[in-house]
């Protein structure tokens, strides 16, 4: 049986984001936890695909084949300028592979006392889902642009079906 993804509360996101010491990997969390990037869309990102003025980033949707525009909270602005001006990465943002990625969260996770729920796994895809359950409030059409989802993604895999999901689902054959 599949494992599901464990997905992050505000208090935990943030708990991960603040105490990780190394500055590539709390810059990574953020730009986890605010774009919902999966974990091959990280590893892609280049200083050229940041556009700090404009307040948001490409990233390589890998589903799709194309670069898509994500927003970027002042916060993550903040990190990315910290990061950059600390490395002087003028290249790939993060020079490390998939694995990585999940290692560090996994780190950050036991370090921290964070466990998984019973039935779920802790991997990156977390920051997705918790990026999800985060920005609902701002609207499905916004989730999908961002995310680059269908509605029966979003559905499916990140949110707790409501009885208003389920009308118009029934209603609209979504």
């Amino acid at each position: 049986m599949k494992r599901k993804t464990h997905y992050f509360s505000q208090e935990v996101s943030d708990q991960l984001i603040n105490s990780e010491t190394f500055l590539e990997r709390k810059t990574a969390f953020q730009i986890g936890y605010d774009t919902g990037a999966r974990v091959g869309e990280i590893i892609m990102i280049s200083t050229e695909h940041i556009h700090q003025d404009k307040g948001d980033m490409l990233l390589w949707d890998s589903k799709k084949k194309d670069w898509k525009p994500v927003p970027l909270s002042p916060k993550t602005i903040i990190a990315i300028q910290t990061y950059l001006n600390v490395t002087k990465i003028r290249a790939k943002l993060f020079n490390v592979n998939t694995k990585t990625l999940n290692n560090w969260l996994h780190d950050a996770c036991k370090r921290e006392g964070i466990a998984a729920d019973v039935g779920t796994k802790i991997r990156w895809h977390s920051w997705r889902g918790t990026f999800v359950r985060t920005h609902h409030k701002l609207g499905d059409k916004w989730i999908m642009q961002v995310t680059g989802d269908s509605y029966t993604t979003l559905l499916q895999y990140y949110q707790e079906l409501t009885d208003e999901d389920l009308r118009r689902i029934k209603q609209n054959g979504l």
